[in-house]
């Protein structure tokens, strides 16, 4: 299965590989900077400003259950499903503000 990554979808995997030894898990990084491109193309249009260099953000593995790279899939139990582990805020951070 490909798909972007979440905490509630590793937890899944992990659950379930062992009992379905065929279950091939391939992540792509949630990549919050997507948006962050798409902000700077909007005020510099909005504003007159610079524009950026590119229209498009690449998107990049995160998690891949046959080779382990760039990571294995991963699951962090103990925090909520709605997190997701490729962000740059830290998990337990991500935990914190998802909690409130």
């Amino acid at each position: 299965m490909a798909a972007s990554d979440g905490n509630v979808l590793g937890c899944y995997w992990k659950k379930n590989v062992g009992a379905n030894p065929t279950f091939k898990l391939f992540t792509v990084s949630t990549q919050n900077d997507h948006a962050r491109l798409a902000i700077d193309w909007a005020v510099a249009l909005a504003t007159g400003g610079k524009k950026p260099a590119s229209t498009h953000f690449p998107s990049l593995v995160f998690e891949d259950s046959t080779t382990g790279k760039p990571n294995p899939v991963e699951c962090k139990a103990n925090l909520p499903g709605d997190i997701y582990l490729s962000a740059q805020l830290p998990a337990a951070a991500q935990a914190k503000l998802v909690k409130k």
